[in-house]
């Protein structure tokens, strides 16, 4: 499960980056409207980093790792991104 919910978030990231890159200063038409879009989809997607967040500290309590502190960093990562 967390695997799917962080290859969404990572699918999702790299389209918004994408398309914030695209954007020119936002006194353009269009990108007032394409901004409120990211931002609504941001809004839905950090739902799927609390349910990701959730499904990875579930696992990490059910599945002794011997890399537990680099897969925390990595999670860390991707939440930070």
């Amino acid at each position: 499960m967390y695997d799917t919910l962080a290859d969404k978030l990572e699918l999702w990231m790299r389209n918004a980056e994408t398309e914030l890159d695209h954007l020119t200063p936002l006194g353009a038409p269009g990108n007032l409207r394409k901004f409120w879009e990211l931002k609504a989809q941001f809004e839905v997607h950090n739902h799927v980093v609390h349910e990701a967040t959730n499904a990875f500290e579930q696992a990490m309590h059910v599945i002794p790792v011997s890399d537990e502190d680099i897969q925390r960093q990595l999670h860390a990562q991707m939440i930070d991104r």
